[in-house]
């Protein structure tokens, strides 16, 4: 977790005469690369699978440069947002846990796109996904989180079906300190579209702390 630690201190140091206030779009890319960041030290093969990737990209954009006819600048910033990470996913348990999570989701301003039905592929949970909706902050980062939600009454053994019960009602993913956060920036984020730069850092620590 020291990677999330230190993307708490980057965010929450901002330099002399900078905004306080951090929008959502910039939030979204903070969260993203912090993520990255605790995968590659979870998974260093995670980390190799980045560098080709870049390496590739990296290689095609000289081979382009060659062409005149290339504009380069919009070939590098393709470039450098096809580095971006692009999706994640998370399992929920409860709607409950679905709601709190759209709250948070909407502070980094991703929103819930399209419906999914897995139950025809014999999985017992439907899902959705959250990312940018206008097109201005899917060029900035498209980041989006695939969001499965169980359907416990789907279930095919009774058995199953009374002990998922009872495990989802003991459990808490959310922390009382996660929830104190996000109501602080549900209220910045609802007065001004961004959230302040402080408990912007403390919101990404949190979040992380549930992956």
């Amino acid at each position: 977790m020291k990677s999330a630690v230190n993307t708490q201190q980057k965010i929450g140091q901002s330099p002399a005469g900078a905004a306080d206030f951090m929008d959502p779009d910039d939030l979204r890319t903070e969260f993203a690369m912090a993520m990255s960041a605790m995968y590659q030290q979870e998974v260093p093969l995670y980390g190799n699978l980045l560098d080709i990737v870049r390496h590739v990209n990296q290689d095609v954009l000289r081979r382009k440069e060659k062409d005149l006819a290339v504009d380069t600048v919009a070939i590098r910033a393709s470039t450098e947002r096809l580095t971006l990470e692009r999706h994640g996913a998370i399992r929920l348990g409860t709607p409950y846990e679905l709601r709190t999570v759209k709250r948070i989701f909407a502070v980094l301003g991703m929103y819930p796109v399209g419906y999914y039905d897995l139950s025809v592929a014999g999985l017992p949970m439907h899902a959705t996904c959250f990312r940018p909706t206008s097109v201005q902050s899917l060029r900035r980062n498209p980041f989006r989180v695939f969001t499965t939600l169980l359907r416990p009454d789907l279930l095919a053994d009774e058995d199953a079906r009374q002990l998922s019960g009872k495990l989802l009602q003991r459990r808490n993913i959310f922390t009382a300190e996660l929830l104190g956060v996000l109501d602080t920036a549900d209220s910045a984020y609802t007065q001004t579209n961004k959230s302040n730069m402080s408990t912007a850092a403390k919101l990404v620590f949190k979040i992380l702390d549930l992956l």
